[in-house]
């Protein structure tokens, strides 16, 4: 199609669709994940005419690939076919060129798989100075390491010291992206689960999964500065306590 005024009409861009790769901290607490993909536009180079004319039948053969006698013809290698002129290297004489888009993709907190963004002009350019098309970007929640899943649910490990384990309170930790202040029971145990409801992963419907931690111990760092009478008294007291 042309204007009225002479010239191609703009034609909008095709649309992209694409998987989206979100980290666990992402998909839970929103942010932004930076889209690397493929996309094509015509050859700046040849401006995609040299895909029809860079490849002409061959002159020697007239096109048949063989000779006169029946053996493959020397000029064009048995093809038929070579390359004109007009052959563009930039393109290889396809018409279009390929190159790889990065495209900040703002994820919204609470993600679940399979949840659809789009992102406005980050598809495929435009013809004739036409609007770019969308770019359709469809969540794949991927785990990094420490962290496990079971459907909506999320486990992994909370190092948890000692002295706290034993006489309970509260425990700040960081974790997957969020500083949490947690309540961790007196005379809690090695490999004991500490459970945080509605804290892990959403679905489409709106329901929530746990947040599941395996409570390791751990020396606290005032550990490697007591004394040989504090070591004693430590042992005296645990002695009376099990009593």
């Amino acid at each position: 199609y042309y204007r009225a005024s002479g010239g191609p009409m703009p034609v909008r861009g095709a649309n992209r669709h694409t998987q989206l790769h979100v980290p666990l901290d992402v998909a839970l607490n929103g942010g932004e994940v930076l889209a690397s993909y493929q996309v094509s536009e015509t050859c700046r180079q040849c401006r995609g005419t040299s895909a029809r004319t860079a490849v002409l039948p061959c002159s020697s053969c007239a096109g048949y690939g063989t000779t006169y006698d029946g053996t493959s013809c020397s000029a064009c290698g048995g093809q038929g076919r070579m390359k004109s002129a007009q052959w563009c290297a930039t393109c290889q004489s396809k018409g279009v060129e390929y190159h790889t888009k990065s495209q900040p993709v703002t994820v919204p907190r609470g993600a679940w798989d399979g949840q659809r963004i789009v992102v406005p002009g980050g598809g495929f350019p435009g013809v004739h100075g036409g609007q770019p098309g969308d770019a359709t970007f469809t969540v794949v929640i991927v785990c990094g390491p420490g962290f496990q899943r079971d459907g909506l649910h999320l486990s992994g490990e909370l190092e948890v010291d000692f002295v706290t384990a034993t006489l309970g309170g509260r425990f700040a930790a960081r974790i997957l992206g969020q500083d949490r202040d947690l309540s961790v029971p007196a005379n809690a145990r090695h490999d004991s689960t500490i459970r945080l409801p509605a804290q892990g992963l959403s679905d489409a419907a709106g329901n929530r999964g746990e947040l599941r931690l395996r409570v390791v111990l751990v020396m606290p760092d005032a550990a490697l500065h007591l004394s040989d009478d504090e070591r004693r008294r430590f042992r005296e007291l645990f002695a009376i306590a099990a009593q």
